[in-house]
């Protein structure tokens, strides 16, 4: 389980952080979402001999690899000051795509790690990843329902809420980085 977990782990990491080079013509990620969400689908994929909850997590995952390749060239950080693209109806619409397609990635590898606290019978792991899951979908949900508002909203505002909602959500996504370390360290045979 260590290395499984670890390639999703690490997967997740390199999603979540964004290391941007930067010019007024061009922008590069140089650790891009694609690598992040490969590493998902390879740890997913080990899984799915024993858990075929996680069938579906390996196709998001590949679905992610290839619609994530754009944002290797757009830097959120400058576009978000200039309002050049993010304030665009498509970079909103793509964003929300992203993020849409990535919770349900996040759900789906919730449903996998359930299973195996279940199996596992550790109740405080399970009860620890089911509440989990419950408040990172619910605050994610909240956040993507509030999103069309965003644009039409004063910006000050706008930008207030987006703050708060972008802390919010970002220790929920680490929270649910803990959880998979503590993933990495169950003790299940899954070459059966």
């Amino acid at each position: 389980m260590h290395t499984i977990f670890s390639r999703v782990f690490w997967g997740f990491i390199l999603v979540l952080f964004d290391f941007n080079f930067s010019t007024d013509a061009v922008s590069f990620d140089f650790i891009p979402d694609p690598i992040g969400y490969f590493l998902i689908f390879k740890g997913l994929s080990a899984l799915l001999k024993n858990y075929q909850q996680a069938q579906i997590g390996v196709r998001i995952s590949l679905l992610l690899i290839f619609l994530s390749i754009p944002s290797m060239f757009i830097d959120e950080n400058v576009a978000n000051e200039t309002s050049q693209y993010w304030m665009s109806s498509w970079g909103w619409m793509y964003s929300d795509l992203l993020h849409v397609i990535h919770v349900t990635l996040v759900f789906y590898v919730f449903k996998v790690m359930v299973t195996i606290a279940t199996q596992f019978e550790d109740n405080y792991l399970l009860n620890r990843t089911v509440n989990t899951m419950r408040w990172y979908i619910g605050i994610n949900v909240v956040v993507l329902i509030l999103s069309p508002f965003f644009k039409n909203i004063p910006v000050d505002i706008m930008f207030g809420m987006i703050f708060v909602l972008g802390i919010i959500a970002f220790v929920m996504e680490i929270i649910f980085l803990v959880l998979l370390r503590r993933f990495m360290k169950v003790n299940i045979d899954i070459s059966g």
